[in-house]
């Protein structure tokens, strides 16, 4: 029995001649209807024969076969029995509505987007991948023993989880400790880090409380810049600090501040 049934219809053979001879220099065993069915032989009961024993079966597409009752016939039964059916595209064409059931999820081959050796080749593949054999490779392969089962190897790590970055996490209130390390003096800020780079807050020294505010920003080299006035009520002066933290967590933050003093930032909410 042959393996690969190619069903068409006879005003596109032409096409169909030059694809069954391609194949078969390649080594595959086609049938099509006018060369294998013997003379005095029920030609219906032969194609329905043959479709039933294929192992691939290749439907032409085309105005012509869209509008072939026979075609359609044979879609059917290649489809009830369970055929591989590969759809062959030789001319664009609308799909009738008794072909789109078997056609719907079916991957088409393109003779039209493709040159005729590239689809062949394309054709060639899904026929060894996934149904006919070629004539000089029929024998199934021997059985081989069993394997001993390799033991699976271990897991790759998890990669390391990157750090919070200071942007996503400084929205916020703050308690700010700063500590002076060779006079050991400490001063505290309470500050609130609004979103669009505002910042507010208390500032708590040797030399009693003033209120600051001003802008804060994030330089390339992730350090905390704030920058604006403080006031005592009295007086105005210009304020700035730059903190540069080596311990990141969402919550809490340590570093130095660019005078040297070390900083140990605790968020609030």
């Amino acid at each position: 029995m042959s393996e690969i049934f190619i069903s068409y219809s006879r005003l596109d053979r032409e096409f169909v001649d030059q694809l069954v001879e391609e194949l078969e220099r390649r080594g595959f065993d086609v049938w099509v209807d006018r060369k294998d069915i013997g003379g005095g032989a029920d030609w219906r009961a032969a194609i329905s024969q043959s479709i039933r024993g294929c192992r691939a079966f290749l439907v032409v597409l085309s105005p012509n076969s869209a509008d072939s009752k026979k075609v359609v016939q044979e879609l059917s039964l290649a489809d009830e029995h369970g055929r591989q059916i590969i759809p062959l595209v030789h001319e664009a064409c609308d799909i009738r509505p008794d072909m789109e059931l078997q056609l719907a999820s079916l991957q088409r081959i393109d003779f039209t987007d493709n040159s005729f050796e590239e689809a062949v080749n394309q054709l060639e593949s899904a026929l060894i991948g996934k149904g006919p054999a070629r004539k000089d490779a029929r024998r199934e392969p021997e059985a081989q023993p069993p394997q001993p089962r390799q033991p699976k190897p271990p897991p790759a790590p998890a990669p390391a989880a990157e750090p919070p970055s200071l942007a996503s996490i400084l929205p916020g209130v703050w308690q700010i400790q700063i500590t002076h390390q060779l006079s050991g003096m400490m001063g505290q800020l309470g500050v609130e880090l609004f979103p669009n780079g505002m910042f507010q807050g208390q500032l708590f020294g040797p030399t009693g409380q003033t209120a600051v505010q001003g802008m804060w920003q994030i330089t390339p080299l992730n350090q905390l810049v704030l920058q604006g006035q403080q006031s005592n009520g009295f007086q105005t002066i210009p304020y700035g600090v730059v903190l540069q933290f080596n311990n990141v967590t969402p919550n809490h933050l340590s570093g130095f501040s660019g005078a040297g003093e070390q900083v140990v930032c605790q968020k609030v909410r």
